[in-house]
C-alpha cells in the first residue's frame, strides 16, 4: 500500500501518544489501587494468587507487573509505563487494523480520537488492570471481525485466546467479550450459518478454560453481596455511566452530539459489512453499560463508569470510520483541526492534573517524613474504605508496623460497651499497652476531622483509661482522582504517660 499524508499522521500521532504518557509516568502520586497493585505484584506468583484470592478482580495483570518489574525496576515510573505500553500497544493494533480494512485517513482519524476523551490518558497510566483488559478485549474483537470475512481457523484461536485472557484481566471485560460474541452469533446464525460449529465450540472451550476461576468468581460475589463500596444506581448516576466513553474536558457533551450525528449518517447513507459489523461492535458499550446497571438495581450496586473503559475504543473506531466518510474536503478538514484542538487541550490538562498531584504528593511524603521513625506504627480507622489506605502507607513507608481493624458500620456506636468490648479484643488493642508506645511511636489514622469520630471517641476513652493519650494531630489531603472531591484525614499521635 502507498504511504500518504495519513500515514505519516497516524504514525506521528503514536509516537507523540507515547511520549505524553511516558512523561507524565514520571510523577510519583498514586491513590489507594495503584498502592494495592504495588504491594501484591511485588511477590512471587504464589503469594500473589494467595493474596489477591481475596481481592475482588482476577490475578492475570498482577502477575505480569510481578514480571515486569523483576525485569524493570520496582518502581512507580516502571509500572506506569506497564501501563503505557498496553495502551500504546491497543493504539498501534487498532490503527494498523484500520488502515488495513478501511484507509490511512481512518487511523489518523481514530488517533486523533483517542487523545479526546479524559479517561484514554487517564488509564494509560494508572498502575491497574483496565489498560490491559482494553488491550485483550480489543484483539479479541478484531479477531472475531476477521472471522466475519473467513472462517480460518488461526482467527478462532486467536479469539479465543484474547477472549480467556480478557476474562481472567476482569470481570466486566470477560462480559464485553461474551456480548460481542453474543451478537456476532446471532449474525452468524442469520447469516453465515457454517460457522455455528466453530462458534459452539469456542465458548465451551471458554467456559473449560476459565473454571479454574469460576469458584474465585463465586466466593468474590459471596462477599460483596452485603458489603461493597459500590453506592446505588440513580438515574444521575446511569447518565455519568452513558457519558463515560465521551467525557473530555473542552466540552462535556461535543462528542454525544459528534455520536449521534455518526448514526444518522449511518442509517441515511450506504452501508457496507465492514460498517455494519463495526456498528454492531460499537453498540456493546450500550449493552455493558446496561447490563451493569440492570445487576445493580436487582441485585447489588456492582457496577461503575471505569468498567467501561475497554469497550469505548469500539466506540471511536466508529466514529473514525464515518468521518472519513465525508466528501467536503473543507467540513473534513474543519472536524480534523477542532479535534486536534480539543487532543491538545486534553493533553495539557493532564500535564497540570499530574503535576498538581506530584507537587502535593511530594509535600506529604516530605512532611510525614520528618515525623515519622522507621519503627513506627500505624493502626487504622475500622471503616473499609479508611481501611484500604494501609495499602498506600505499606508501599510508601514498607518498614512500618500495622493494625488493621474492621468493624462494620452497624458495629460501632450502637452500643458503647459493645463497642469497647470489641475494641479490647482487637488485635491492635493488645498490642498497644504503654511500654509499647513508649518505646514506639504510634499513630492512628482517622477519616477526616478524628475529634468528631464516634469510633475515635470510644478509642481515646478507653486508650485514657489505660494512660494513653493523643498528643499530636497531622492532617493530610489527598486527591483520589481529578472529579472526586478531596479525601481527608488525620493521622492521631499516641504518647503514653
Amino acid at each position: 500500500m502507498k504511504r500518504n499524508i495519513f500515514d505519516y499522521g497516524f504514525a506521528t500521532l503514536i509516537v507523540l501518544f507515547f511520549c505524553l504518557n511516558t512523561f507524565l509516568s514520571t510523577g510519583a502520586d498514586i491513590w489507594l489501587d495503584e498502592a494495592y497493585s504495588l504491594i501484591h505484584s511485588s511477590g512471587n506468583f504464589r503469594e500473589i494468587i494467595k493474596v489477591t484470592s481475596n481481592g475482588v478482580h482476577p490475578q492475570l495483570f498482577y502477575f505480569i507487573l510481578s514480571v515486569w518489574q523483576s525485569i524493570f525496576a520496582h518502581s512507580i515510573f516502571a509500572a506506569k509505563m506497564l501501563s503505557v505500553v498496553f495502551m500504546s500497544l491497543a493504539l498501534i493494533v487498532i490503527s494498523l487494523f484500520l488502515r488495513k480494512e478501511f484507509s490511512s485517513k481512518t487511523s489518523f482519524v481514530f488517533c486523533l480520537y483517542y487523545f479526546v476523551p479524559f479517561y484514554i490518558i487517564y488509564n494509560s497510566i494508572e498502575i491497574r488492570m483496565y489498560s490491559l483488559a482494553f488491550l485483550f478485549v480489543n484483539l479479541a474483537c478484531i479477531s472475531l471481525y476477521y472471522i466475519a470475512f473467513s472462517n480460518k481457523k488461526k482467527w478462532w484461536f486467536l479469539f479465543l485466546f484474547f477472549a480467556v485472557a480478557s476474562a481472567y484481566t476482569h470481570y466486566y471485560a470477560a462480559v464485553l467479550v461474551a456480548i460481542v460474541f453474543s451478537m456476532f452469533f446471532v449474525y452468524i446464525s442469520l447469516k453465515d450459518r457454517s460457522k455455528i460449529k466453530y462458534a459452539i465450540l469456542t465458548a465451551f472451550s471458554a467456559i473449560v478454560l476459565y473454571m479454574p476461576w469460576f469458584f474465585t468468581l463465586l466466593a468474590t460475589f459471596g462477599r460483596v453481596k452485603d458489603d461493597y463500596w459500590i453506592p446505588e444506581v440513580t438515574l444521575g448516576s446511569t447518565l455519568v455511566y452513558l457519558n463515560y466513553a465521551f467525557e473530555n474536558v473542552t466540552n462535556k457533551y461535543s462528542l454525544v452530539i459528534v455520536f449521534a450525528i455518526s448514526i444518522i449518517f449511518f442509517f441515511i447513507g450506504k452501508k457496507r459489512k465492514k460498517e455494519k459489523i463495526i456498528f454492531g461492535a460499537s453498540l456493546s458499550y450500550f449493552s455493558l453499560a446496561l447490563f451493569g446497571i440492570l445487576i445493580s438495581i436487582f441485585v447489588k450496586p456492582i457496577f461503575i463508569g471505569r468498567y467501561l473503559f475497554p469497550s469505548i475504543a469500539l466506540i471511536f473506531m466508529f466514529l473514525a470510520v464515518e468521518l472519513c466518510k465525508i466528501k467536503n474536503k473543507v467540513l473534513f478538514t474543519s472536524i480534523c483541526i477542532l479535534l486536534f484542538v480539543f487532543a491538545i487541550n486534553n493533553s495539557l490538562h493532564h500535564i497540570q492534573i499530574e503535576q498538581r498531584k506530584n507537587e502535593r504528593y511530594l509535600f506529604f511524603y516530605n512532611t510525614v517524613s520528618k515525623k515519622f521513625k522507621p519503627e513506627d506504627i500505624f493502626v487504622f480507622h475500622p471503616s473499609k474504605d479508611l481501611n484500604t489506605y494501609g495499602d498506600l502507607f505499606s508501599y510508601i513507608f514498607p518498614k512500618h508496623t500495622q493494625f488493621k481493624y474492621y468493624l462494620k458500620p452497624e458495629g460501632v456506636g450502637e452500643n458503647y460497651l459493645d463497642a469497647i468490648n470489641k475494641f479490647r479484643k482487637a488485635e491492635f488493642i493488645e498490642n498497644l499497652n504503654k511500654n509499647k508506645i513508649k518505646e514506639q511511636a504510634v499513630w492512628i489514622l482517622l477519616k477526616y476531622k478524628g475529634y468528631n469520630d464516634d469510633w475515635f471517641q470510644k478509642l481515646i476513652f478507653y486508650l485514657e483509661r489505660q494512660d494513653i493519650y493523643c498528643n499530636d494531630f497531622l492532617e493530610w489531603y489527598t486527591n483520589h482522582n481529578f472529579y472526586s472531591a478531596d479525601i481527608s484525614f488525620s493521622l492521631c499521635y499516641l504518647e503514653a504517660e
